[in-house]
């Protein structure tokens, strides 16, 4: 949702990236698991930026969660 609002504002790329940020510095205090989550939080940007749809976001993000904790 942030980063809908956010691309009426500013160019996709950059609104990605912010929300990407966030994403990753939400799972603090783990650096490594937080770099990895603003990569993967970057890739979801995009397929969210390209699909315009929550779902596909939503299914892989609980799908890596199944698969981590699996």
């Amino acid at each position: 949702l942030l980063q809908r609002n956010l691309q009426d504002k500013i160019p996709p790329p950059f609104a990605i990236g912010i929300t990407a940020l966030l994403f990753g510095l939400s799972h603090y205090p783990y650096t490594a698991f937080m770099l990895v989550t603003m990569v993967i939080g970057a890739v979801w940007g995009w397929l969210y930026y390209r699909s315009r749809s929550l779902i596909f976001v939503t299914f892989a993000h609980w799908l890596l969660g199944l698969v981590a904790l699996g």
